[in-house]
């Protein structure tokens, strides 16, 4: 996305079930005519990349693969392979900024956050324009879509927020809007009314996943979002008769940012996910 006209693209559900992130870029496509038509740049709305696992509801392709785990794939490879490789030869490169809207797998709710790599100053402050309330440091994973590009010098942020098979409007607002806030600042738009927000994005280094201490059902009784201190108590896990049960501790202190609410944990589960400063 920038004046020269060279594109920036908005995609959703590269894995299965990210309705709210589907709704995002359905909207968002009502915006790229606009921009399209003044000439200051163009923007690539990709509303369902996995269409099977969109159909399906699962992650997986019908090869039996991660389509998030397969870039930057081969002409000649399975099913999930060829999709990476169509996608990084015939439109990664015509775009200079990405964002990859992400919900939540499975019952994990996220709550709304950029992640990108802190060292890569650029990518830092186009999160800080999104503006979400949370932005996470999260590491390049081998074979995502995310490392891929990244190594083709594009700019690409990863919004994760809400649970996937479920439509959650606020969700549905801070990706617009943080959506908005980037087309802004590249001068591709300028909108007629304020969609910023009155808050200074967190900046969080590092994250720890709380596990279930046991199998059982899952009480969980602190808030998406808040802080909690190390050591405070934020649920319970407990056997179907609630004569077992074991409490669950704040690892460490920091921001709640994931809430696995599924009400049956497995031990060894990942059950609330906290950002630390």
């Amino acid at each position: 996305m920038r004046r020269q006209g060279k594109p920036g693209e908005f995609r959703s559900n590269l894995h299965r079930g990210g309705t709210s992130s589907i709704i995002e870029l359905s909207t968002e496509e009502k915006y790229t005519a606009v921009l399209a038509a003044k000439a200051v740049g163009l923007g690539i709305a990709l509303p369902v990349f996995n269409i099977f696992g969109f159909l399906n509801v699962r992650r997986e392709l019908p090869d039996g693969r991660d389509l998030n785990r397969s870039f930057p794939g081969s002409s000649k490879g399975s099913l999930a392979a060829q999709f990476a490789y169509h996608f990084m030869k015939e439109i990664a490169p015509h775009c200079d900024y990405i964002i990859d809207f992400h919900t939540g797998a499975s019952q994990r709710n996220n709550f709304p956050q950029i992640r990108c790599v802190f060292s890569d100053e650029t990518s830092k402050e186009l999160a800080k324009v999104f503006n979400p309330p949370f932005i996470l440091h999260s590491n390049l994973i081998a074979k995502t879509l995310r490392e891929s590009v990244s190594k083709k010098q594009n700019k690409i942020l990863l919004f994760e927020g809400g649970k996937s098979n479920d439509i959650e409007e606020n969700i549905i607002e801070e990706g617009l809007n943080g959506a908005k806030n980037i087309i802004s600042s590249l001068g591709m738009r300028n909108y007629k009314y304020d969609i910023s927000k009155d808050r200074t994005p967190i900046l969080l280094s590092k994250s720890k996943w709380l596990r279930s201490p046991i199998s059982g059902m899952s009480h969980i009784f602190i808030n998406n979002g808040v802080h909690v201190q190390k050591g405070q108590l934020i649920g319970h896990v407990t056997d179907p008769f609630g004569k077992a049960e074991r409490k669950v501790i704040a690892n460490l202190s920091g921001y709640i940012i994931c809430v696995n609410e599924s009400p049956v944990v497995y031990k060894g589960d990942a059950i609330v996910h906290i950002g630390n400063e």
